[in-house]
């Protein structure tokens, strides 16, 4: 039987991914969607959701659960955003339809980076998730504290049951979860503050039923592949000391537009060219920076007007640098932008390497022309010194 996960962008794929392997699976993520999931493996796919209306997403993710289905293959996972970005609740109502005898477990807590729900409620460092930059969010402004707010709000399912502290960490967690999927109740928003709480909550919906669906951020990612680890094909992701050697210069591509994103450029100290709509001659300044630093450039992304038109830019302005520049390594912040940033250099899957830091994962690209390697990190992740470390990390592989 094949093995899916789901992930609503690249960059949360190949976190869920990078989640997955070291817990001894092995998947693969595939960047060419005409290719069904092949028998017997472990795929990660990215539906490319995070910025779509619901009614889109949940076309979207009813296709691809669909075909999962269809082929017999098992849905491990579905990856969501820590802060309930995107279409979450149609995803929600897409995997609810397609398998309506799998009950559903939901929650974005990552108590490792702050993310706690408590009472229904989703905290970010201790505050509630609509008093950080998180509500102000270009792409999808979290504008509800309430998990089930948040859910219904993006098209979720009705009848979503909370599961509190209370229940999580008492003695009847099972016989009260039994208890409500007897009376029909089959999506759970759960309350979690710790790790011990999202492995209490996964031990008690597997006892509770034989295959409960979950959905999450990716600490609950780790304690689903904790407990389903597969018997054989066990794969590590390489040390982060000990990087994959590649050649070429570094393109580091911002195109978030968290705030989180902008400062941790201008942490590298380095030239900060920004895409505009009259950057003309910005791909050859980029040449010009990698041939004389050889070591790396910054392009950063506050583009006027849709999102779209900023990403066409921007795969035009990064595949016009590769072609005239030697671009061993792609930095790239934002999932939707990792994405569109590989198709346009044609490439076809990835390969984990290296979990760098939390969330900010290695992978070898896979191309016609040969391979790159490709970092991705979501836009809110890391500290101001994050994309310092990052850039030392890839000096390392360089000179290895």
């Amino acid at each position: 039987m094949s093995h899916t996960i789901l992930a609503d962008d690249l960059s949360g794929a190949m976190e869920t991914a990078a989640t997955f392997m070291r817990h001894g699976w092995s998947p693969s993520i595939p960047l060419d969607e005409s290719v069904a999931v092949p028998a017997g493996a472990s795929v990660v796919i990215s539906t490319e959701t995070r910025n779509l209306p619901p009614a889109t997403a949940l076309s979207v993710l009813a296709a691809r659960a669909g075909e999962i289905r269809r082929i017999g293959a098992n849905l491990v996972f579905k990856k969501i955003d820590s802060t309930m970005r995107g279409p979450v609740g149609a995803e929600l109502a897409a995997v609810r339809e397609t398998w309506p005898e799998r009950p559903v477990f939901i929650t974005p807590a990552n108590p490792l980076v702050g993310r706690v729900v408590v009472d229904g409620v989703l905290h970010v460092n201790g505050i509630r998730v609509t008093q950080t930059p998180f509500r102000h969010d270009p792409g999808w402004p979290v504008m509800h504290n309430e998990l089930i707010r948040l859910l219904a709000a993006s098209g979720g399912p009705g009848g979503t049951v909370t599961l509190p502290l209370a229940v999580i960490r008492g003695r009847v967690r099972v016989r009260w979860l039994r208890e409500k999927m007897a009376a029909g109740r089959m999506v759970f928003a759960c309350d979690a503050e710790t790790i011990d709480d999202l492995r209490a909550i996964v031990a008690a919906a597997r006892e509770a039923h034989g295959a409960p669906l979950f959905t999450g951020s990716s600490a609950l990612a780790a304690v689903v592949a904790e407990f389903a680890r597969p018997a054989a094909n066990a794969s590590t992701v390489e040390n982060k000391n000990a990087p994959p050697p590649m050649c070429g210069g570094t393109l580091f591509v911002c195109g978030s537009k968290h705030p989180a994103s902008h400062h941790q450029m201008r942490a590298l100290d380095l030239p900060l060219r920004m895409l505009t709509p009259e950057s003309f001659g910005l791909a050859s300044e980029l040449a010009a920076d990698l041939a004389a630093r050889g070591r790396a450039t910054v392009l950063c992304a506050d583009y006027p007007g849709l999102p779209e038109d900023a990403l066409a830019a921007m795969g035009n302005i990064v595949e016009t640098v590769a072609r005239i520049a030697l671009v061993g390594t792609l930095f790239v912040t934002g999932g939707e932008t990792a994405r569109a940033l590989c198709r346009r250099l044609g490439g076809t899957a990835l390969e984990l390497r290296a979990e760098i830091e939390p969330g900010v994962i290695a992978a070898r690209m896979l191309c016609p022309e040969g391979a790159r390697l490709v970092i991705t990190k979501p836009g809110g992740y890391g500290d101001a010194q994050c994309l310092v470390r990052i850039r030392e990390w890839i000096y390392e592989a360089s000179d290895s």
